[in-house]
């Protein structure tokens, strides 16, 4: 479209005219009933003429669009240009379901500002479950009125066919995911649903009478999605549905999201908002600024950042190894990257990229700058290569808000992040609100998580729903799908001046890290709230850990410590040094409970 234009010229923007397209003037009714896309395209057509920062305007109104490809608005290779509406007013209604809505590849300088997302019909349905068979396999569904029938295509032609039960008056979302490819009409609105794994369903049986959503959930396409675009802003966006994910991000850098709202809609019935993660970023760099956001009501994360990589599927020689999948991955010269021993846990080292050519579409030949001459070469459990150069590093997200939704508030598989003053609603704890999590055997999406600062936020928590509770903060790494990893992958992690009220877990569980400093913490839980056994802070697996001037107010029972020291920590006095601990504790729990036999003397004052 036009060429990049320089930082300098983008400020001179604010303030000097530039080029307005109205999308009415092509032809746009902006009605809901009639289809608007057309009329929209020829509105961005015609900026592409224009030698200025260009504002595509949306004034009220309803914009039904779709298409047949992925995004119902599809767009390759613009730059300096704005969307802007009237906030919730100006509603881009994406009326087919397989679509997402804004779909931007390998552009630059976009601003997407004032707009409204949603579907008509919605990319899922909910209803009542009013029937369930385990030895069958099969639950019974009755769809609300008003919600799509499981009869319309999209939900077949998903690419991820499952749901979650939702107990709203409660806050609470399930932790299930029930997977469901096949479904049969037995009365009016009334649905057989056929469980993928029977044995799961009878596991996790549901109740007659919950409340239960069914997603036609796609992969490949998002609400707002970019790949391979720099400077993208997006402010006061109001969302109340996708298909996908809500803002998905590969291989960008340059991104501000300010004031994205991902809600239930106002003055609906609907127990979901998206279908999947809010901001969801694969694979960035130049780290992202989240801020003033709200979400709520999805069925997956608020927040993941992470990297994307391979494992090595070919010693070709002790410096060039071919990378394949499972996931699609991008490198290029000068990629810094970490290599994982993914069968038995460790880092083997890291190295620099000198030389990167894509064989195929999943599959790269890499030249490293130092010799690698045993990695393990599988394409199943071949060694795992993360980036530590595209992993969404020096990201800050702060003052957002997290309301009631399944999966985690944040999860982090990357560096150099800041969390900051956000408020998290977590009534539940079945996920943890920040997860630093690294998993060997999962897809490439590290590296494990270093030089973090959680600070300044607010956690508050409710009633346990579960027979177990997460932890507020969680810290982990896993060998394989539950066993923690005998190595410090995590490092250099602050945990500081933040407030946990009410939670019914584990403030903090650190496991698998080395160098944690949790400064500053204060813990206040009213008795009653407490379902399971926790500590406050649970130390595994660790060393170099220092909690300082942490209050504790607790006097639930099942708070059976304030600081729990397992006997997988070091030995040595310095792993853990406890100081200016207070603790209000239950009488049958106790302050610190140091597990390890072989401890000399842990390092501690003022404690009560």
């Amino acid at each position: 479209m036009k060429k990049y234009i320089s930082i300098f010229a983008m400020i001179i923007t604010a303030t000097t005219a530039f080029a307005n397209f109205n999308v009415k003037n092509f032809g746009a009714k902006g009605d809901g009933t009639n289809n608007d896309t057309s009329a929209i395209i020829a509105a961005f057509t015609a900026a592409e003429s224009s030698n200025s920062f260009t504002e595509i305007y949306f004034p009220s109104g309803i914009y039904k669009i779709s298409s047949s490809n992925a995004y119902a608005l599809q767009f390759k290779n613009l730059s300096d240009l704005r969307l802007k509406g009237e906030g919730t007013n100006s509603i881009l209604m994406v009326s087919n379901p397989g679509n997402g809505c804004l779909g931007f590849s390998y552009c630059t300088n976009i601003e997407i500002e004032a707009l409204t997302i949603d579907y008509n019909p919605l990319p899922y349905t909910q209803g009542t479950i009013t029937g369930v068979n385990t030895n069958n396999g099969t639950f019974d569904l009755l769809i609300d009125a008003g919600y799509p029938e499981l009869s319309l295509p999209y939900f077949s032609a998903a690419q991820s066919k499952w749901g979650i039960s939702v107990d709203l008056p409660r806050d609470a979302y399930g932790l299930w995911a029930y997977f469901s490819s096949s479904w049969t009409n037995v009365g009016t609105r009334t649905w057989r649903m056929k469980a993928d794994d029977p044995d799961f369903l009878k596991a996790h049986p549901f109740s007659i009478g919950d409340r239960y959503i069914h997603m036609a959930r796609l992969w490949t396409a998002f609400d707002i999605g970019c790949d391979f675009c720099v400077n993208i802003k997006i402010k006061n966006v109001d969302i109340y549905a996708s298909s996908g994910l809500t803002v998905g991000l590969i291989y960008c850098n340059k991104i501000h999201i300010n004031k994205l709202n991902v809600s239930l809609k106002p003055g609906s019935n609907r127990l979901l908002s998206t279908n999947g993660d809010c901001v969801h970023s694969a694979g960035c760099t130049d780290g992202l600024l989240i801020e003033n956001c709200k979400f709520e009501g999805m069925p997956d994360d608020g927040i993941n950042i992470h990297g994307r990589g391979g494992v090595i599927v070919s010693n070709i020689t002790d410096t060039i190894k071919r990378v394949g999948p499972p996931r699609h991955a991008y490198f290029a010269i000068g990629d810094e990257i970490q290599i994982l021993d993914n069968k038995n846990g460790g880092t083997r080292g890291n190295a620099q990229i000198l030389k990167a050519i894509q064989i195929r579409n999943v599959e790269w030949e890499i030249t490293l700058d130092k010799p690698f001459p045993k990695l393990n070469a599988d394409w199943s459990f071949g060694d795992k290569l993360n980036s530590i150069s595209r992993c969404g590093q020096n990201s800050i997200i702060k003052n957002n808000s997290f309301g009631a939704h399944r999966g985690r508030d944040i999860l982090l598989r990357s560096h150099d992040i800041l969390v900051t003053s956000n408020n998290f609603f977590n009534p539940s704890l079945a996920w943890e609100s920040v997860s630093l999590e690294n998993r060997y055997t999962y897809y490439a999406e590290g590296p494990a998580s270093y030089n973090i600062a959680i600070s300044n936020n607010t956690f508050i928590g409710g009633i346990n729903r579960w027979s177990w509770a997460a932890p507020a903060i969680g810290i982990h790494s896993f060998v394989t799908q539950n066993n923690q990893s005998p190595f410090y992958d995590s490092s250099n992690i602050v945990i500081k001046a933040n407030t946990f009220i009410n939670i019914d877990g584990a403030a903090v569980d650190a496991t698998s890290v080395s160098g944690v400093k949790i400064i500053d913490n204060t813990v206040d839980t009213e008795l009653g709230i407490k379902k399971v056994t926790s500590p406050v802070v649970l130390i595994e697996k660790a060393k170099n850990i220092l909690i300082d001037n942490l209050k504790i107010k607790d006097l639930n029972p099942e708070t059976y410590a304030g600081v729990h020291i397992k006997n997988s920590v070091s030995s040595s006095p310095e792993s853990v040094i406890i100081t200016n601990l207070t603790a209000k504790l239950a009488p049958v729990s106790k302050v610190v409970k140091d597990d390890r036999t072989k401890i000399k003397k842990l390092q501690t004052n003022n404690l009560f």
